[in-house]
């Protein structure tokens, strides 16, 4: 594991990396690599924007607004710039708030009207104008790579109360995010005192579940616990749920909120109540109840929020409001990913849900990520290959390198994959989605962005399983090539005035696209594989279609509330689409298209070569697992009533293996047997 004078050293570095590639300032950069930490935190949401706006006195760099609970948050950092760890002292830190709640002050008595309109900090200014009735709490947030040389965020300032509001100070320093950098692949481990907030312990009834892998616990929770621990902690409850709270749309949720505030003592039995799951739960002396570590709610979004929401915004009493909960606590660490997504699918859900709420174990990771460790990038300035390394989750990269135990090895693995050629997992999908012609979808964030791609990639692997093949991965590369470079054209050129960056990048990516769409052509992303960068000609083509595109998404249509606003509307991508009437480059596609016969065969031969690929290692799986274990399913399968639900094919190649008349499977028994194997593994049989 790395230290924390490592972590800051590869953060600095990769906020240099980050700020070279995309061609933005390192400060706007640093914002950027640590919200990604925060959001997955659920610190700030994924709603956060960047507004970078100073003045004598006065300074911020971005908000988030959560309408839920009625926070504002305002956010100002420091970066060091130094790989060396620096103290930040409580002066400067007195400074940083005192100009963010100067901006804050001057916001709600109508800045925005002195502000250009165009800018970010014009949305940020006139959107805390707008909703100043609707806070509850202001939350400045300094955000800084420096470790902060007092004991409390509240030691540097008495003052809670400005103007009307309540105010909170919080200070997330290197610490801080090394922290979260530790904890990435592990539980939550924060502790909620029940006896604390009801005032007394919980009862409970345990079941008898005869599991080695966890312990099952029903309760029966007050509705004020719900609330206070939801404030408490917000969507960090719920990281683990496959569905984040729809509101009160639809039957089901206007059914909570009428009963919730008409008829509370009837919550309970009309609500299927709350599944969760814990890490731990201790007890008092006489056997209840007294916290629970590492609880999440893995389905029971709806009604969490819906009673958050129902006190909150209708300021109805929760006094008669009882919600049952099956809480599991996790004995095995190692199973609890399995355990929660398990949960997760099998349990009852009122609303639709999406085959992406459950991408986390689609086998698109697997496949993806053994692409992106066999296959070595063409040389381009160098005398050595390199990798593009994908991180399914973040905090990966860091890990692998931190399992080398010297400096030699380390910086052997970064050679070989370099942090610019690292893939996130936001940054796949937001790139696909640009090529697939949805940017307003992109707009609207990384979860959402990624939510569609989850589901349109589950839906092609349904009908292919074979669909993420080595052409596909070096096409998504050569699409991330153009997409970092994109944002690179935008953020030097001329007519950029800073501001809606993300925004006019992936409508101009969208666009590209749908260039070559209305011109029934194939965009070669096999030559930009090849040379690992983009040529002069794409270059000045997506200069001549972003600024066109900047041009038109900072003019929105009358009515729109504001540009970042209107960038999430698919009104927007019509108007967008528009352009390509006024765009008569048929030369440029020309040269930067493929014919529809070659890029199918390069198709055929990646879908060819993994499926023979495939079929090898199903037959080395089959022979490897040995008789016992095949014999073992045959047997189980019958003893426990025929889980497997095998089919005649399926029964006569099983049993053909146990046997002993297949001494080596053709390809198609090994799929057979591989599949049989992988159910008989699911259902606990083997």
């Amino acid at each position: 594991m790395f230290s924390i004078e490592d972590f800051h050293e590869y953060l600095v570095q990769s906020v240099f990396s980050s700020a070279e590639c995309s061609g933005c300032m390192r400060e706007e950069a640093f914002l950027e690599e640590v919200s990604a930490y925060l959001i997955d935190e659920s610190d700030v949401s994924e709603n956060v924007q960047f507004a970078d706006y100073r003045k004598t006195g006065l300074e911020v760099h971005g908000w988030d607004y959560d309408d839920e609970r009625g926070i504002l948050t305002l956010i100002v950092h420091e970066f060091s710039q130094k790989e060396a760890l620096a103290n930040i002292g409580k002066i400067d830190i007195e400074t940083k708030f005192k100009r963010l709640k100067t901006f804050f002050s001057k916001a709600l008595s109508g800045l925005y009207k002195n502000m250009e309109e165009s800018s970010p900090a014009y949305e940020m200014a006139y959107n805390i104008y707008d909703k100043k009735d609707n806070f509850n709490t202001i939350r400045l947030l300094l955000i800084t790579d420096y470790k902060i040389s007092i004991r409390s965020d509240e030691d540097f300032s008495s003052e809670k109360v400005l103007q009307g509001y309540h105010f909170e100070y919080r200070i997330l320093d290197i610490d801080y995010l090394y922290k979260i950098y530790q904890s990435q692949n592990q539980v939550n481990d924060y502790e909620i005192d029940v006896e604390k907030i009801l005032g007394h312990p919980l009862n409970f009834l345990m079941a008898d579940s005869r599991s080695d892998i966890y312990d099952s616990y029903l309760l029966v929770a007050p509705g004020e616990l719900i609330y206070k621990i939801y404030d408490t902690y917000g969507q960090k409850l719920l990281e683990q749920n496959v569905r984040t709270f729809l509101q009160f749309k639809g039957k089901v949720n206007k059914g909570l909120r009428i009963t919730l505030r008409e008829k509370p003592e009837m919550f309970f039995a009309y609500n299927n109540g709350l599944t969760a799951t814990a890490t731990d739960i201790k007890f008092t002396g006489d056997k209840k109840i007294k916290s629970i570590t590492g609880l999440q709610i893995v389905n029971g979004g709806q009604t969490t929020s819906a009673i958050y929401a129902v006190k909150r915004n209708d300021k109805a009493s929760l006094e008669n409001v009882y919600v049952q909960i099956k809480l599991s606590v996790i004995k095995k660490s190692e199973e609890t990913d399995k355990f929660v997504s398990k949960i997760s699918e099998y349990a009852n859900t009122q609303n639709k849900v999406n085959k992406s709420d459950f991408f986390a174990n689609s086998p698109f990771h697997k496949d993806f990520k053994q692409h992106s460790e066999k296959i070595y990038a063409p040389a381009k300035d160098r005398y050595y290959k390199t990798r593009w390394f994908y991180e399914r989750a973040r905090g990966q990269y860091l890990q692998s390198i931190a399992l080398f135990k010297t400096k030699a090895e380390q910086n052997k693995f970064k050679k070989e994959n370099p942090k610019a050629q690292v893939i996130e997992k936001p940054m796949l999908a937001k790139s696909e989605m640009s090529w697939m012609m949805h940017p307003h979808i992109v707009a609207r964030g990384a979860e959402t962005c990624f939510a569609e791609f989850a589901n349109y990639i589950s839906k092609e692997i349904e009908k292919d399983e074979n669909c993420i093949t080595e052409f596909y991965f070096k096409s998504a590369v050569a699409k991330i090539i153009i997409f970092k470079e994109t944002e690179k054209i935008v953020s030097s050129s001329t007519w950029y005035n800073g501001g809606y960056r993300a925004q006019c990048v992936t409508y101009t990516i969208a666009l590209l696209a749908y260039l070559f769409e209305q011109k029934n052509k194939i965009f070669d992303f096999m030559s930009i594989w090849e040379k690992q960068e983009i040529s002069e000609e794409l270059r000045e083509y997506i200069s001549i279609l972003a600024e066109k595109v900047y041009e038109l998404i900072m003019q929105p249509v009358e009515g729109a509330a504001n540009i970042g606003q209107y960038c999430k509307k698919l009104e927007c991508w019509d108007k967008v689409k528009k352009l390509a009437n006024e765009l008569y480059i048929d030369t440029y596609i020309e040269l930067l298209s493929t014919t529809k016969e070659e890029a199918n065969i390069k198709k055929r031969e990646a879908k060819n070569n993994l499926e023979i690929d495939n079929s090898v290692k199903m037959q080395e799986f089959v022979i490897k697992i040995g008789f016992n274990s095949w014999n073992n399913i045959l047997i189980n399968d019958t003893k426990y009533n025929h889980p497997l639900s095998l089919s005649q094919t399926e029964y006569g190649v099983l049993s053909s293996m146990v046997s002993g008349k297949i001494n080596f499977p053709t390809p198609k028994q090994a799929k057979v047997l591989y599949n049989i194997y992988q159910r008989a593994k699911e259902k606990d049989i083997i």
